[in-house]
């Protein structure tokens, strides 16, 4: 019997990247119900792509790991959005000799994570580990849309980096079961209008309030973090519209820039923009872990100059 890849996949982000990755392996999707709309999100891939040999829900990705790990006979390559830790390190001992690959899930994946710390983090590198993505002694590759930006900020990397096959936008044309989240939203009621969109971060951020008061006369939508469960919050009343979270932000962008007279961007350090390059849109950073030097802004830049 051929060995299959097993898939890790936390986030609708993760699950467009996931589908882009170059392997001959016939493939196992293991989505873990970690976000609002995970149901809705899990039945349009089972209703609309033959990508995936099977399709299989877990709470955790330690979860997962230990079905792989119970049936790891039948499977050669893990490919997960991050192997940083000493957990994970325990665990990949024992699914040795498996191949195990971390992919892009956003700018975390090009940017140093943590010194060495908490007593954890210690133990990690004596062990091998690093502080960044793919850093894991038993991981043996990393997948990205943008290698050199990688090796540039993440000197001490010594393993296999991989691209993708395709752009993320390209890729997003070819996925069926992520267009059909869009069949109940019409945005062509925004053409030639002026739009504010506010990507969230896991909470709604005060500062939005005076990009809103900056912009009075234009449309307003909440687009949602995929784990934002609070929507009680005063301000979501000063929104026009809320984008199910379930809907990739990736999507709503490249549509709405497309018809848009003019677009807005209000986000918190959100992975989506690292995918827009030198699109026609106003970015507004309202992160309040946000420098005018800090090594996330840098990143952006040197992003949109690689796509411009």
């Amino acid at each position: 019997m051929s060995k299959k890849s097993a898939y890790i996949i936390t986030k609708p982000l993760q699950y467009i990247n996931a589908t882009n990755i170059p392997d001959t392996n016939k493939k196992d999707c293991f989505l873990i119900d970690c976000f609002l709309g995970f149901t809705q999100f899990k039945d349009s891939i089972e209703q609309n792509s033959n990508y995936w040999k099977e399709i299989q829900a877990y709470k955790t990705s330690l979860n997962a790991l230990y079905y792989i790990f119970l049936h790891k006979n039948r499977y050669n390559k893990i490919f997960i959005d991050s192997d940083y830790g000493i957990y994970k390190t325990f665990i990949f001992l024992f699914l040795s000799p498996l191949k195990i690959y971390t992919y892009e899930e956003g700018y975390g994946s090009y940017r140093i994570l943590k010194e060495a710390i908490r007593f954890g983090d210690k133990v990690y590198r004596f062990f091998g580990g690093n502080s960044w993505i793919g850093s894991n002694p038993f991981t043996v590759g990393i997948f990205l849309y943008y290698p050199d930006i990688f090796k540039k900020y993440i000197t001490g990397n010594k393993k296999e980096v991989y691209k993708f096959k395709r752009s993320l936008y390209d890729n997003l044309k070819l996925l069926p079961e992520i267009n059909s989240l869009l069949k109940d939203l019409d945005l062509n009621i925004y053409a030639n209008k002026d739009v504010l969109i506010y990507l969230s971060s896991w909470n709604l951020n005060e500062k939005i309030y005076e990009c809103l008061d900056d912009y009075p006369n234009y449309i307003k939508i909440l687009k949602p973090h995929p784990h934002l469960v609070q929507l009680d919050n005063p301000l979501v009343s000063k929104f026009d519209f809320i984008v199910d979270n379930i809907i990739p932000s990736e999507i709503i962008l490249t549509k709405l820039i497309d018809i848009c007279k003019d677009i807005v961007v209000v986000h918190e350090n959100s992975s989506s923009v690292l995918y827009i390059g030198n699109m026609n849109y106003t970015d507004i950073n309202i992160s309040i872990k946000k420098t005018k030097n800090d090594v996330i802004s840098n990143l952006f830049e040197d992003i949109k100059n690689e796509l411009a």
